[in-house]
């Protein structure tokens, strides 16, 4: 979800599929505290996201060519922004407006509740978000754009589904369960390029205790990988290169790895929403009797869980490994909406504010991942903002275009098809986009433009923020939605609270983790700005 130096850094190194971290931190000052807690997490190189290449930049390696550089870029911005954005943020009256907080609430609780399953593209649950949102959007008399029928733009995007729960046991020799741990808050599947998403496999466990020892543990035994390897990059490397080497395919490969990991911090793993464009290494068939090489199952186990598997192979038991996960083409829709300015037209310039309705999903054992903060709350207060400026007796000059996107925890699939096939030009429009707003932990609002291209929106958002007493803080991200249109060429800003790691895509995003007057501070925040800019 976000232009960040460090955060781009993480993307490359993910090129270690194994890896594979679940999240990129949206925050520059949270990047070392998530990293460290084992919670940074991304599917693939962002350089590889869509049909629009990322930009690359040079560096500047000598000491004189840093500081010119910075110099000129400063001379420059200063140049360039500070007469009309200066003008327009100080002499003109900041509008106010009666927020309705209660209203808010409802919508963060109505989305988070059982009802949509926590929304995962493609799913009952999505629809029917899909369907509430679009109804807010007709109680609100906001236009539909030609060519879509009740504010939907349909479209078809890659998702990775979850049939049943996934299992990790402790058996006996005689195949019989002793021992059943629990999905997401003590084991998860790493559903990445590598491994194996699909099936059951049995083997006794076998500790790593050096990389050294690849070539000696017993091919169809399931690898039991300690920390101290696991939260090695080097180590995880070699562990990568050695399944992906050719030899794998003549003499076998093993048939799991379960990583230790400590999640203290937050009690949970994140979930994954990996997808890539590949078919399923394993057979949908495998099963205990499948022979031959395949691709391990990895799984990631809490540290108290992995002293039990130690403690099962040291009396002779073995571990058991399912998992039913598939990559399929699902049918999904963005939905889109028309607030008509007061001077000038949609096709001539507008302002898109948007945010993602979808989310991670049920976890298929009686739980789900409810999604209040990520991203419920980016959707109440865009709704919030529709009806402020629909109801204001002073029509915003601009025309607004409110967009609702579905697919963003699945690399951003609508908001790029939007941005491809928009229903306005986008010559002329700006984008705001919200994600994760109204986080209880302490911390600025973020202010992020996509990957460190500074733009007036960026500024004139800053400016504004202060004249309202709302602390924030300019920085860049480019793991949401406001990505793709940033790389189709207009300024496009992505909004978010800085301390949303500790509830990130797990069953804890509930509403009550959610600081409601922080989100009635967005909105105050972006009505103001489309009424003033």
């Amino acid at each position: 979800m976000m232009p960040r130096n460090r955060q781009y850094d993480a993307y490359k190194i993910a090129s270690n599929k194994i890896i594979d971290p679940d999240m990129v931190c949206r925050s520059n000052s949270r990047f070392n505290e998530c990293l460290s807690a084992g919670m940074l997490r991304c599917d693939k190189p962002i350089a590889s996201w869509g049909e629009w290449p990322m930009p690359t930049r040079d560096r500047v390696t000598r000491p004189r060519d840093t500081v010119v550089l910075a110099m000129a870029v400063t001379i420059c911005i200063g140049w360039i922004a500070a007469p009309c954005s200066m003008s327009a943020a100080t002499s003109v009256p900041v509008p106010t407006f009666e927020v309705d907080a209660a209203s808010i609430m409802s919508t963060i609780r109505e989305l988070a509740s059982p009802r949509y399953d926590g929304r995962l593209a493609g799913t009952d649950g999505n629809w029917a978000a899909v369907a509430y949102v679009a109804d807010r959007f007709r109680e609100l008399g906001l236009e539909c754009p030609d060519g879509l029928v009740g504010y939907l733009q349909h479209y078809v995007q890659p998702n990775r589904l979850i049939h049943n729960a996934p299992t990790l046991e402790i058996v006996d020799e005689r195949g019989e369960m002793v021992t059943r741990f629990t999905y997401v808050t003590q084991f998860t599947v790493r559903t990445c390029p590598g491994s194996t998403m699909k099936g059951r496999v049995t083997a006794p466990g076998v500790v790593l205790h050096s990389v050294s020892e690849l070539d000696s543990i017993e091919r169809r035994s399931i690898v039991l990988v300690p920390e101290y390897i696991a939260q090695s990059m080097a180590d995880m490397w070699t562990i990568t290169t050695w399944l992906s080497s050719p030899d794998r395919e003549a003499c076998g490969s093993f048939r799991g790895l379960v990583l230790e990991t400590d999640i203290s911090s937050s009690g949970y793993f994140p979930v994954q929403l990996s997808i890539w464009d590949v078919e399923d290494e394993a057979d949908d068939d495998a099963d205990d009797s499948s022979e031959g090489w395949a691709w391990p199952m990895i799984f990631s186990c809490d540290v108290l869980t992995f002293a039990e598997l130690l403690r099962a192979r040291n009396e002779g038991m073995l571990v058991r490994l399912s998992a039913d996960f598939t990559i399929e083409q699902v049918g999904a829709a963005n939905v889109v909406g028309l607030l008509r300015g007061s001077a000038v037209a949609p096709e001539d310039g507008h302002t898109i504010i948007g945010a993602h309705l979808d989310h991670v999903g049920s976890n298929m054992n009686g739980t789900y991942n409810p999604g209040a903060l990520d991203n419920a709350s980016g959707i109440a207060a865009m709704l919030e903002v529709a009806r402020v400026l629909t109801s204001s007796a002073e029509p915003q000059p601009n025309s607004v275009v409110f967009i609702a996107f579905n697919g963003e925890e699945q690399e951003m699939q609508g908001s790029a098809y939007y941005a491809r096939n928009p229903c306005y030009p986008l010559d002329g429009a700006i984008m705001i986009n919200i994600d994760c707003v109204g986080a209880l932990e302490p911390g600025p609002l973020m202010i992020n433009e996509f990957s460190a291209m500074t733009t007036r929106t960026v500024h004139d958002l800053h400016r504004l923020s202060g004249r309202l007493e709302i602390e924030a803080e300019m920085g860049s991200s480019c793991a949401s939605d406001h990505a793709y249109f940033a790389l189709a060429g207009i300024e496009a800003i992505d909004l978010t609270d800085s301390g949303f790691c500790s509830v990130y895509h797990g069953p804890f995003d509930t509403p009550d983790q959610i600081d409601i007057e922080r989100v009635v501070e967005i909105v105050r925040l972006i009505a103001a700005y489309a009424c003033t800019y």
